[in-house]
């Protein structure tokens, strides 16, 4: 399992936005120069987050975006699954995917697959920004 660039931007962004308090808006230029991430990238990845209501945005000279949640109620796993869609420990666990294995058939290791991604996905949803910011902040 890999977290593309797309989650670790997305958790980086938040952790900025919530550094900032709970009434802050931030613009995406602010947190691309603090967090050198591509503008262009973090716009796409704003909307992605904005879909699944984990933040909000105001137009105008003041604008930008803020938390629609509180730090302790989002979680890694709404995060990564926000921008990343769902996460598959390995490739056959894909429902809509045609399984391409020639193994397939008669596959000892995808029950194993599976248990491993359902551990790792109940991790993601135990783990919640405020926590991110407790170990970032040396109180984890």
């Amino acid at each position: 399992m890999n977290i593309s660039t797309r989650g670790r931007y997305a958790i980086r962004a938040l952790i900025e936005i919530a550094e900032k308090g709970e009434k802050s808006v931030l613009t995406v230029k602010k947190i691309c120069e603090s967090q050198d991430i591509s503008t262009t990238y973090l716009e796409h990845l704003m909307v992605k987050l904005k879909k699944s209501g984990i933040i909000g945005s105001h137009r105008g000279t003041k604008g930008g975006f803020f938390l629609k949640m509180k730090p302790e109620e989002i979680t890694l796993f709404d995060i990564i699954t926000s921008v990343e869609g769902p996460v598959f420990l390995s490739k056959c666990l894909k429902t809509s995917d045609k399984i391409d294995c020639k193994f397939s058939k008669d596959c000892y290791l995808r029950g194993i697959y599976s248990r491993l991604s359902r551990a790792v996905e109940d991790i993601f949803k135990q783990v919640t920004l405020e926590q991110i910011l407790g170990e970032k902040n040396g109180r984890g």
